[in-house]
Formats: C-alpha cells, structure tokens, sequence
C-alpha cells in the first residue's frame, strides 16, 4: 500500500482534504500490481524497456498467460518507470478495488476510480470537479490532479512568496544535486537536496534513479511528500489538448524543471525512462 501524508488547509481551487502519497511508486508496488493482473496482460502494463534499461526495474519471465514478474537487484525502492498515463489509471483501480488479482477486467484495472474504455482510453467521470479529467465519485485512489500535486509539492503556510515556495523542497534557492552510493541511495543528504543534473551517478550510468525518500528531510515538501522535485517526472490527471500533464523534473534535468513556475505535459500513451507516478487519495 503506498504511504500517504495528508492534509486539509484550503488553498486556491484545493478547498478540501485529500491524501498524497509520501513517496513515488516503486517497482516493488509496480511488480505486485503486475503479478496480481497482469499474467497474461492485455493491456500492455508492462514495458520491456523495464527489464532492458539500466534505469528500468522489474523483468519478466515466462509466456502469456503465465507471465510472471520479479525486481531487479537494489531496484525495489526505486520509481517504477515506462510506465504511461494508462498505466498509472489501472493501477489507481487496482488499489480502489482492493488490490485483487485476476484478469484486467472491470473488477481490477479497467473500472473503479476510472472508466477505461479501451487499452488507451478513458470516459468522462462523474466526479463533479475533477470529471472532465476521467475521475468517478467515490474514488478511494487516484492519480493527482494539477492543483492537489502543486500544492502537495509547493505550500507552506507563510512561505516567501504567497505561501508558496518556487523549489517542491520548501527553498526558493536551487536544490543541491544529489549524489549516489553503489546502491542507488543519495548520499549527500542536505537540507535542500534533489536528484537531478545527473548527479546520482550508479550502476554504471551517468545519473540515475535513487531509492524514493533516501534524501530525507532535505527532498520533502512541506507535508512530507519526498522527491517532488527530480527523480522521475510525476504523471498528473490535467487534459492539455491530447496530452497530460507531468510535473517535478526528473534525474538528469536542470534544477529549472522543478520550479513551481514550470510544467510539462506528454501524450498519454508516452512510455520512458523519465516518467513515473504517485497516487493521491481521500
């Protein structure tokens, strides 16, 4: 289950209390959402780049319908990437559900906190603010929209500038880059600190992903949501004409990519080694 820090000050269009996940989703959680409904896996959730990349983190093995999936060595705690917009919903739905395993059917990935309507698209949902982007009333997961991730990412309660701090690691001043030991954990823990400019240098790469929260303190937001700013850029529910929207940079990007003023957007259906997620909740 992913942890959550939650909380309820309105600010702006976020009026309300929700939750966000205190970290991005792992391979680990990926991996076990994978095995639970994914052994013959229809609708593509598993992207063979994740075995085949030096940042990817799970493998799989075996013939459809029997696949199954394990994590790679010292990867477990690291983002899950490749993963698409798509993706993140099914998983959203999983954890809605219960997290059941079986066939990706209405009961697993494809109903619940999203309606999908096929392997790469989503109705309308019924939920009176956040519809239009695909959420159903009732949702117990779902993927951030833009102003629940910027919030989660940016507000303080007296922060420099209109409670809003321009850096997800409470600082208007540019985060240290991260360093890495032979693990993938960063290794210069400061009070201001992300994975970014390619710093996190392991397992042979020039920059890589780092163990989610391994910055402590000094990679957290205010509400205590770790890696906001670089790691892997974070998918978020906002409709951008066909695209969707991202946010927080991620391990090889300037520091500019993190800033509040900065957003990024892709096509939903985008798979790569820079994309990941975390869930948000009621």
């Amino acid at each position: 289950d992913p942890d959550f820090t939650g909380f309820d000050d309105p600010v702006g269009a976020v009026d309300y209390s929700y939750r966000i996940g205190s970290f991005e989703v792992t391979n680990d959680q990926y991996a076990e959402f994978l095995n639970a409904v994914a052994a013959q896996d229809n609708n593509a959730l598993y992207d063979t780049n994740m075995d085949t990349s030096a940042e990817g983190g799970i493998t799989r093995s075996g013939e459809s319908p029997t696949f199954s999936y394990a994590v790679k060595p010292d990867m477990g705690a690291k983002p899950v990437i490749y993963v698409n917009w798509y993706d993140a919903l099914r998983f959203c739905n999983w954890l809605h559900n219960g997290q059941p395993s079986g066939a990706q059917d209405a009961t697993t990935t494809e109903g619940g906190a999203y309606t999908l309507t096929g392997a790469t698209s989503v109705a309308a949902g019924d939920d009176p603010t956040h519809g239009a982007n695909g959420r159903n009333v009732g949702a117990r997961f779902w993927l951030p929209g833009e102003d629940e991730w910027y919030k989660a990412a940016y507000h303080e309660p007296g922060a420099s500038t209109n409670s809003y701090w321009l850096y997800p690691t409470r600082s208007d001043s540019a985060p240290t880059p991260a360093t890495a030991d032979v693990f993938g954990n960063i290794a210069n823990d400061t009070v201001n600190i992300a994975n970014c400019q390619s710093g996190a240098d392991w397992n042979g790469q020039d920059g890589n992903v780092t163990t989610v929260g391994s910055g402590g303190l000094g990679s957290a937001s205010y509400y205590g949501a770790f890696d906001m700013g670089g790691n892997v850029f974070e998918w978020n529910e906002e409709l951008i004409g066909g695209d969707r929207g991202m946010r927080g940079g991620r391990w090889s990007t300037g520091s500019d990519f993190l800033r509040s003023s900065d957003s990024a957007r892709s096509n939903p259906s985008s798979e790569n080694r820079s994309i990941g997620f975390r869930v948000a909740g009621p």
